[in-house]
């Protein structure tokens, strides 16, 4: 190999870098920008139930009662009204899983496939 092919080679490896840096930081400016859309001082949801497809009970703060709905892709339903005491508020700092865990979890599944591979390829020889 020549010098210009190192050369353009990591010129492509420096632009893969930048686009998805760019794709990384574009994504937390528009991420950011939906979250002060969405904070509001006196309307919020609270927590979020997923009970099926397109289907999700809310739990939603509106002045200062707070009230479940159903929620489908085509309507929103009053269920009832709900005490502020028997309510237990979380900051949001709890509920947030780091992206490493995600990660961590696809590389040992994957880790677990090859290695079951092996096994099946092994019994298979016998």
């Amino acid at each position: 190999m020549e010098f210009n092919d190192y050369l353009q080679f990591f010129g492509i490896l420096v632009l893969f870098f930048l686009v998805l840096y760019g794709a990384y930081y574009l994504s937390r400016l528009l991420g950011k920008m939906q979250m002060k859309r969405q904070v509001g001082a006196n309307m919020a949801i609270i927590e979020v139930l997923p009970v099926g497809q397109h289907k999700t009970l809310q739990l939603v703060r509106v002045g200062n009662d707070y009230m479940v709905i159903a929620v489908t892709r085509d309507r929103i339903t009053f269920i009832e009204r709900v005490d502020e005491a028997t309510i237990t508020l979380q900051d949001g700092s709890e509920n947030i899983v780091p992206f490493s865990n995600f990660l961590n979890k696809l590389v040992h599944k994957e880790k677990d496939n090859e290695s079951l591979g092996e096994e099946l390829d092994e019994h298979h020889k016998k």
